[in-house]
């Protein structure tokens, strides 16, 4: 942008009102957030009894880029307070948040958010906020830092250390090349291990971003794809650091799949036990199939070497939760359709393959919950007409729900892919963004309960936020660092929603670029959004053209 442009981030959020209960497909769906400006990039995740605890993003004139966070009953009922709950300013904030429920019916919530370096839009920190069964914020205003080491942190992911605090484990590129790292903060949102956090691997790897799942035991489990700085194969690796923050297993993890045909990250869930459920898409038969690893607490393999095949393939957008037996249920799309399986305790695929989805259109992004009862609830993404829909899988592979899938959203609108959570029963809450009304995104939900009863539209007006702080003037120029080589696109949104500027992918190099901020000419005094997109990563910011 030009000089004329100032660029502020904030965060905040909202409340909701109650819903009468129907049967049948949507019609109407739960706004969960005001339509002035945009909002994207939901979260949701269970809570207590009561509901859901959910985050989004704002994109406001009045208060810049917010996070909001809100907790919402099984009735629709807001939890929290009239004006929601903030969880602090910022400058840059890159991806959404993401939060974990903590033990009292509050949340932990993370985001990964700059402090307006006009020399490096990606100067990128950690920060976190506890939030109580109330709403209220227990840690510091703004959030308490959790990694402000130089250049880019993403992709942190948080989980409760069972004692009133949590872990937050996240990759971090203060390196050569991208290392993960993890910290502790007490209950009191007090660092408990080295400032700026703990080395997880040791060995000289470039790594992907992590996935984390609690120990039990007050640690932490984490998995990640290893590449080795000679060659281009990776591996998966696995480590678990203690409560005082050392490693439980070799200084470079275990080796989980060390065939050089992993994809992508791996995910991983509780086995119930101590140990881990780790799984992984996988070339090593034919593209993209799909395998997984069983390890117990000493980080030792249950399974045969290097992971049971689960599927054939091919498969895209894996996900998984645990199934609690001391398994997993996974759910993938092979570009067409969408499919789930179970994988036992002992490794034993249980399913047979069937398509959960009908439709003769691309279905895609599937998410899935635990229905209570070693089932799943599976939602997805209809790419040619933008619906949601699910079904709900019992434990033995069985359909409860419409044979092809219940529709959860048919407004044609969909703009990115649903978050899932469950309802503490046999149901489930989906949040998803869409553009129905202002081309950019709304954050909209419903309520599916286990027989498929859905309810009416309630709306979540943003409330109060102040005034913004902290403005910083730009240059000429934005700068920031690619971890790895990328295609990086830019859109520039003004404060209806309205898109005034897309730039098409170009291809960057690795390293540090410097180009010319989106021109103000032909724009009007006012403000305007832009949003920098890159794979896996991407960064927004607020800028106002003064004249």
């Amino acid at each position: 942008m030009s000089r004329n442009a100032i660029l502020v981030l904030t965060l905040a959020s909202a409340v909701l009102a109650a819903p009468a209960a129907r049967s049948g497909e949507s019609e109407t769906d739960f706004r969960v957030c005001d339509p002035t400006g945009l909002q994207r990039l939901p979260t949701i995740v269970s809570s207590d009894a009561a509901g859901a605890i959910l985050t989004w993003v704002n994109f406001t004139q009045a208060d810049g880029i917010d996070v909001g966070a809100q907790k919402l009953a099984r009735s629709g009922a807001s939890e929290w307070s009239s004006a929601g709950s903030r969880t602090g300013a910022a400058f840059i904030l890159l991806d959404g948040a993401n939060l974990v429920a903590d033990d009292d019916g509050g949340a932990f919530v993370t985001w990964n958010s700059g402090p307006g370096n006009p020399n490096n839009l990606f100067d990128v920190e950690v920060y976190a906020q506890h939030f109580d069964r109330a709403g209220a914020a227990l840690w510091d205003a703004g959030g308490v830092p959790v990694c402000v080491q130089p250049q880019i942190q993403y992709a942190t992911v948080i989980v409760r250390d069972g004692s009133g605090g949590a872990i937050l484990v996240w990759s971090d590129q203060r390196g050569t090349y991208p290392k993960n790292y993890t910290q502790r903060l007490d209950a009191a949102g007090h660092p408990a291990w080295t400032l700026n956090g703990n080395l997880i691997c040791a060995a000289d790897l470039g790594e992907s971003p992590p996935s984390a799942i609690p120990d039990g035991a007050g640690g932490v489990i984490v998995a990640w794809n290893g590449v080795p700085a000679t060659s281009a194969p990776s591996d998966i690796f696995a480590q678990r650091i203690g409560a005082d923050g050392g490693p439980r297993w070799s200084p470079g993890g275990v080796p989980i799949c060390t065939e050089p045909t992993s994809i992508g990250n791996p995910l991983l869930v509780s086995d119930g036990a101590g140990g881990a459920i780790i799984a992984w898409r996988d070339s090593r038969g034919a593209p993209a199939q799909i395998y997984a690893q069983r390890i117990h607490g000493d980080g030792s393999a249950v399974w045969a070497e290097n992971g049971v095949l689960i599927d054939s393939g091919p498969s895209t957008g894996l996900s998984m939760i645990d199934d609690g037996a001391g398994g997993a249920i996974l759910s993938w799309d092979d570009g067409h359709d969408v499919f789930a399986q179970r994988v036992s305790a002992d490794g034993s695929v249980l399913w047979p393959k069937r398509a959960l989805s009908s439709s003769p259109d691309d279905e895609n992004n599937s998410k899935l919950t635990t229905d209570g009862r070693s089932g799943a609830i599976v939602v997805w993404l209809d790419q040619v007409d933008q619906s949601i829909h699910g079904q709900h899988v019992t434990e033995n592979g069985g359909r409860a729900w419409t044979e092809g899938g219940l529709r959860i959203s048919d407004v044609g609108a969909i703009a990115e892919a649903p978050s899932i959570a469950s309802d503490s029963r046999d149901g489930a809450f989906v949040c998803w963004s869409d553009h129905r009304t202002d081309k950019s995104g709304d954050i909209y939900a419903h309520h599916v309960a286990g027989n498929g009863m859905m309810a009416d539209a309630h709306r979540l007006p943003v409330g109060p936020t102040g005034p913004v702080d902290g403005a910083a003037q730009t240059p000429e120029v934005m700068r920031f660092t690619l971890p790895a080589a990328t295609r990086v696109a830019l859109r520039v949104y003004d404060a209806s929603g309205r898109r005034v500027r897309d730039d098409p992918p170009t291809m960057m190099a690795a390293g540090e670029h410097v180009v010319p901020w989106p021109r103000p000419d032909g724009l009007q005094p006012g403000v305007y959004f832009y949003e920098l997109q890159g794979a896996p990563r991407s960064a927004r910011g607020r800028f106002v053209v003064l004249h």
